[in-house]
């Protein structure tokens, strides 16, 4: 985290990943709390676009005389304020869908015998279904889900704020243990929340995810 005190209290950084010449009204640091205000006047036709803040789509606003107006109230941390542009007019006869991991649960214990664990990953599995694996001792189950799953999982990391967790202070694990949850993000990146990097109930908020998990990998759904 990168952030400076003066008048007004402290400010932190938005990174325009480079890009900081296609916004106007773009500052380099808010005040945690002010309102981020910048736009994309010079806007390609035939072209659709999307914002990301932290890798999270924004909605933008849009008005004749500005064009895409990108707004959100700066937190207390360095943020990165990123766009994608693609031709929306070019035709693609075969277009090809590649699956994708959309969560990966992961617990490990540190030993000195060696190290053990489970992991449960979360992936996409054609249009409209979800692949369920879970990988412990050499041996590995599947289920074929749904996207309620998917809606679960995203309603604990809202509420529990697990995207958040990236921008606490990283410390070592005293127990010899660890529990992850690395999730995609809209953009196609991830970001992990970690035993390493939580706030002092973040063993109970990752748990939450597992239990969420855990109720789909029934019989029923056995692959």
């Amino acid at each position: 985290m990168f952030g400076f005190s003066g008048c007004g209290g402290k400010k932190y950084k938005v990174d325009y990943n480079g890009r900081k010449d296609v916004f106007e009204n773009a500052k380099d640091y808010y005040r945690a709390g002010q309102k981020v205000e910048v736009w994309m006047r010079f806007i390609a036709t035939d072209t659709d676009y999307a914002f990301y803040l932290d890798g999270q789509r924004l909605n933008p606003d849009y008005s004749e005389r500005k064009g895409y107006i990108i707004s959100f109230t700066m937190p207390a941390h360095d943020v990165r304020l990123t766009y994608s542009a693609r031709n929306s007019m070019v035709y693609d006869p075969d277009p090809k869908r590649e699956d994708y991991v959309v969560l990966e649960y992961s617990h490990k214990v540190f030993t000195a015998e060696g190290d053990r664990g489970y992991t449960v990953t979360l992936s996409t599995c054609g249009e409209d279904s979800y692949l369920l694996e879970k990988s412990e001792d050499d041996e590995t189950t599947s289920w074929q889900v749904s996207y309620r799953v998917v809606m679960d999982c995203n309603r604990i990391i809202k509420d529990e704020k697990l995207r958040e967790w990236q921008y606490l202070e990283e410390y070592d694990c005293l127990d010899g243990a660890t529990t992850s949850c690395k999730m995609r993000n809209d953009d196609g990146s991830y970001t992990v929340a970690s035993t390493n990097k939580m706030p002092s109930d973040g063993e109970k908020s990752l748990s939450l995810i597992y239990n969420a998990l855990s109720k789909y990998m029934t019989d029923e759904n056995l692959k």
